[in-house]
């Protein structure tokens, strides 16, 4: 015959102690605050005895003075506030200005007074180190560095003896470079190489260099590179701004205005009869 458990009765209480000691008569007592403990090694202090304790001037003068410590690295061009040590810069008088300049030039004309040859060189060296040039630049910048005229021609003819001065080739590759990245024409890139100080027969030989077929090439690809940028406008508008800006890199009026005329035609567009004054009188 089996066994009848009983039940197990619920417990009196809750699951919290205060539940525990309620059920048993027991009141817990409040919890007492704890003293505040001193630092390790100081004496306890009085409260009663820091209000009566008479206050030092100078701890007052010293916090007073005392300013925050601020980190990092000030900005450049700003002062930090409070600080110390630094004083504001003094910028030079003019007379300061000019006894600098007037001890630099007479530097600079001891220099080519003791090595002439070797000044000569050094600025040429330095500036053809930079990029090519022409002896024409090289002639002014020897001429403003104060080199004798009797020297410059005989260091820059030595130059071009030895090849480190070539006009001809300067104009060649002048002309095929600016040619291929800025588009230029044969008018544009005499005007460069005239400014440059190369002789007009090489300038010619060089420039003649340049296919009209390429020029023309060149003038479509410009054309068709900016004529995006004119839809909207009137067709007055677009052909005087297109024909413009092949005017600017030297390309003639008849070969521009055919150029655009044949561009907007692809477009669908018919091209006013516009006169020369009207091309450049936008």
């Amino acid at each position: 015959m089996a066994r009848d458990i009983p039940p197990r009765p619920p417990p009196p209480f809750g699951r919290s102690a205060e539940a525990f000691l309620a059920a048993r008569g027991v009141v817990p007592e409040p919890p007492a605050t704890a003293p505040i403990r001193p630092a390790r090694g100081s004496a306890p202090r009085d409260p009663v005895a820091e209000i009566d304790r008479p206050v030092d001037p100078i701890d007052v003068s010293r916090a007073i003075d005392l300013e925050p410590t601020v980190t990092g690295r000030p900005r450049a061009g700003r002062s930090r506030p409070g600080q110390r040590g630094t004083a504001p810069k003094q910028w030079p008088t003019r007379e300061e200005r000019e006894q600098r300049q007037a001890a630099k030039q007479q530097l600079r004309a001891n220099e080519v007074a003791d090595d002439p040859v070797g000044v000569a060189r050094e600025v040429c060296l330095r500036l053809l180190g930079v990029g090519p040039r022409t002896r024409q630049e090289l002639t002014v910048a020897l001429t403003r560095r104060g080199v004798p005229a009797e020297v410059t021609q005989q260091v820059l003819g030595r130059f071009a003896e030895v090849g480190v001065i070539d006009d001809a080739l300067l104009a060649n590759m002048w002309v095929s470079s600016r040619h291929r990245s800025r588009g230029l024409a044969g008018r544009a890139l005499g005007q460069e190489l005239r400014r440059k100080g190369v002789d007009d027969e090489l300038i010619q030989a060089a420039v003649g260099e340049l296919d009209p077929e390429q020029e023309e090439e060149t003038a479509r690809r410009l054309v068709h590179r900016k004529v995006r940028s004119t839809r909207g406008l009137t067709t007055e508008a677009r052909v005087r701004r297109l024909v413009g800006m092949l005017a600017r890199k030297g390309y003639g009026a008849g070969l521009s205005f055919r150029v655009v005329s044949q561009a907007l035609a692809s477009e669908g567009e018919e091209p006013p009869e516009l006169s020369f004054d009207a091309l450049h009188n936008p």
